[in-house]
């Protein structure tokens, strides 16, 4: 028998082929007895089988490719290269799928991952140092040093690679952070917090924070708006979070608030009005109102009850974080004031009639006292003092009202144009004097507006009275006579030194003004002290173009001595030179004497008390 030499089977005689494995049949080497090279019990694979053969050599090829691929895309190495490549390419989709929140089932999305690249770029040591964490947590092998060293550091790691799930049979791993809080902080109720697009919130209160996260670490902007009828405002805050630390934002807000103070605290609460709106504020709580901004568009007007009625201050433009709130008179006000400051002096002029007999209405009882006190002291004997109003009026500026020791108070300033006469009641009236003098009238509430004081001031006639309310015109005469005592004849010259130092102030005034001496000389005794003194002031002092104005000469005491008498005045006048206005208020000592003609002379000249303003 013949054999196969290929695959061992035995060949039909005649075939020039074998049927098993299509192999040519040589016949010189193939004798009958010659055994097959293959042993029939190891026979050659067929197509079919070598088919199968290669197929199953492929799948367990695959397989064991698959697990080694799966294995190695699925490891914590692996986990870390994409990580690495991640951040190079600054690829956020990528990155937001390696990474997962610890203990929270938020996702990590692309805008946390572009605030997490924003801060390694910022800082790119952080980045390297975070590649190097992630790396020590490979599960490759460590030196002893190195575990000592982990282990004294005890670290606690930022981010960690933790096992999520599994892929097939193989374990999957992601990169666990731990999320971070914002806390933000708003100054204003009404305040918009924004995120990009996204609102945080809106402040219900001043000073109200909120808890914003989870947050991806990395560096954010937050921004807040607040818009009133006093305030338009807008910042933005970068707020770098990083490690497992939050942090707390408080936005300043580029505006001011401001404080309102008067010297006239009203007994309840006030009302404020902003750009002419009522706002629920009361401006004397002692707390701050705002925001505001300070650059005068914002108006504001107070408003509040007192004892006598309402009154509102002015318009106030915010400019200054203090605001002092002056409040102003409503034009009825404004008449009762002036109404009481009339009636006051017509029953001062009637009271000077009967020389302090009759009382005074308005007043205070201290200022009454001392009032009705001057007037019965008036003892110049023989003489008639003349006095009417020509006009009296008030300002309309400023009241000055304050509160004091639970009292308020104000000051209403008054100019008056008036004729007085003091004359030898048995020679009859000679010229009056016309006089104008400006005065302020201290005033206190109690249960009604009451003058309590009233004081001579150097005012600007004009200028300090552009605005005026009248309070009496063209008055009635009104005269005090003194009767003439019998007394020796050796002290008739003593009886009338206060006109007699009203008519030398007149003089004087009319030679200061014409620069000689001369006019006034007759008044001074010769070569006394005031002789000398006002010679030389007149001769050496006095130019063309100074001009005086006397005022007011008003006797306030007059004291009889053995050689004559001591008259104390009250004086005021005005002094311009080259257009510049100096006012003089001025108490005096005049020391009078009588010559040998029986006539009084001014023997000395005593300045007490000078306000120049």
């Amino acid at each position: 028998m013949k054999y196969c030499r290929e695959c061992g089977e035995e060949l039909v005689e005649g075939n020039k082929f074998c049927l098993e494995c299509g192999h040519p049949v040589d016949p010189a080497s193939s004798p009958e007895s010659e055994e097959p090279s293959i042993k029939p019990g190891k026979k050659k694979l067929s197509k079919k089988q070598k088919l199968w053969s290669v197929v199953g050599i492929m799948i367990v090829f695959l397989l064991v490719t698959t697990y080694l691929l799966g294995s190695n895309m699925n490891s914590k190495t692996s986990l870390v290269q994409k990580y690495e490549e991640a951040v190079e390419q600054k690829d956020t989709k990528v990155l937001a799928d390696l990474f997962v929140f610890e203990d929270s089932d938020e996702k990590v999305d692309e805008e946390g991952t572009q605030a997490f690249l924003d801060y390694l770029t910022e800082y790119p040591g952080e980045a390297e140092a975070l590649l190097e964490e992630l790396e020590g947590q490979l599960d490759e092998p460590k030196s002893k040093e190195e575990e000592l060293w982990d282990e004294w550091l005890d670290e606690d790691y930022f981010i960690t690679i933790v096992q999520d799930g599994k892929f097939l049979f193989f374990d999957r791993y992601r990169l666990a952070v731990k999320p971070v809080f914002v806390t933000l902080h708003s100054d204003y109720k009404g305040t918009k917090v924004t995120h990009g697009e996204s609102e945080v919130y809106t402040a219900s209160e001043d000073g109200e924070g909120q808890e914003y996260g989870p947050l991806f670490p990395g560096i954010y902007q937050f921004s807040a708006a607040y818009k009133n009828d006093t305030a338009d405002l807008t910042t933005t805050e970068e707020v770098e979070l990083w490690g497992t630390s939050s942090k707390d934002v408080h936005f300043q807000m580029k505006a001011d608030t401001v404080t309102f103070e008067t010297e006239a605290m009203p007994e309840g609460s006030a009302k404020l009005y902003v750009n002419g709106e009522l706002v629920d504020f009361d401006p004397f709580s002692k707390e701050s109102y705002g925001p505001v901004m300070l650059d005068g568009s914002v108006k504001v007007e107070v408003e509040a009850e007192f004892p006598w009625g309402v009154m509102k201050s002015d318009t106030i433009a915010l400019k200054e974080p203090n605001v002092e709130v002056n409040f102003e008179y409503s034009d009825d006000m404004e008449k009762e004031i002036a109404k009481i400051v009339g009636e006051y002096y017509q029953s001062y002029l009637v009271s000077f009639e009967t020389k302090g007999e009759l009382p005074l209405e308005h007043v205070t009882e201290d200022f009454e006292e001392d009032v009705l006190e001057r007037i019965s002291g008036w003892d110049d004997e023989g003489y008639t003092t003349q006095l009417w109003v020509k006009n009296m009026e008030m300002s309309r500026a400023d009241k000055y009202l304050t509160k004091r020791d639970d009292k308020y108070y104000i000051r209403a300033d008054v100019r008056m144009e008036y004729f007085e006469s003091h004359f030898l009641t048995a020679e009859g009236p000679g010229d009056p004097g016309f006089y104008n003098n400006t005065l302020s009238y201290h005033m206190v509430f109690n249960d009604g507006w009451e003058i309590d004081d009233v004081e001579y001031l150097s005012l600007d006639y004009e200028e300090d009275f552009k605005e005026t309310v009248p309070i009496m015109e063209d008055s009635d005469v009104f005269q005090l006579e003194i009767p003439e005592q019998d007394t020796p004849v050796e002290n008739l010259e003593a009886k009338h030194p206060a006109q007699f130092v009203i008519e030398f102030r007149n003089s004087y005034e009319a030679a200061l003004n014409a620069v000689d001496f001369s006019i006034a000389k007759d008044y001074l005794l010769d070569d006394s002290t005031a002789y000398h003194e006002l010679k030389d002031y007149v001769e050496t002092e006095v130019e063309d173009s100074f001009d005086f104005n006397f005022t007011l000469n008003e006797p306030l005491n007059v004291e009889t001595t053995a050689d004559g008498a001591i008259v104390f005045m009250h004086e005021t006048f005005t002094f311009t030179h080259n257009g510049e206005r100096t006012d003089y208020n001025r108490e005096k000592e005049y020391t009078l004497t009588v010559d040998e003609e029986g006539s009084y002379k001014i023997e000395r000249i005593d300045i007490l008390e000078t306000v120049r303003d």
